[in-house]
């Protein structure tokens, strides 16, 4: 009886994995048929930030930001304008690039997608979306790069 439930697990899961398709089966020819791709490897084209771009982000309610160079990053509250500098971890996936670290001993995790985003309390608009797990909080807000700044509006520096 076990070998027979064991026989039928194989041959469903080879079944389903026929049709199984991960994120980079998606993903331009052009990019690593790896599920996660570095930056450097997207085409300009592709609506992620370049590796070599600076991004910033920002967010309210409440009120946070900063900005990516490289691996560093620079994360700022009203209660920290100064803000503290952390290294991350970049992976570009899809119409997305996460940054990962951790600070004060949590997960920190950014994630910029491609798509056009609002502040929610100004004119502005931005060409990409941001979302910040931090400290236990999901923050939600926008972001913009040295290459693709500010649609509508001046940028915030």
């Amino acid at each position: 009886m076990l070998r027979a439930l064991g026989g039928m697990c194989v041959a469903l899961l080879m079944a389903c994995g026929s049709q199984a398709r991960s994120v980079a089966d998606t993903l331009p020819a052009e990019i690593s048929r790896a599920d996660t791709v570095r930056a450097e490897t997207v085409p300009k084209d592709a609506g992620v930030v370049g590796a070599d771009e600076m991004v910033k982000f920002t967010g309210t309610e409440p009120f946070w930001g900063g900005q990516v160079t490289g691996a560093s990053l620079v994360y700022s509250t009203p209660e920290n304008a100064a803000g503290d500098t952390i290294d991350v971890a970049r992976v570009a996936q899809g119409d997305s690039v996460v940054f990962r670290s951790v600070l004060g001993g949590q997960a920190f995790v950014l994630t910029v997608r491609a798509g056009e985003c609002s502040d929610g309390m100004s004119d502005r608009r931005y060409p990409f979306s941001a979302v910040l797990d931090v400290r236990g909080e999901r923050r939600r807000g926008c972001a913009w790069s040295d290459r693709r700044g500010v649609i509508n509006g001046a940028a915030v520096r």
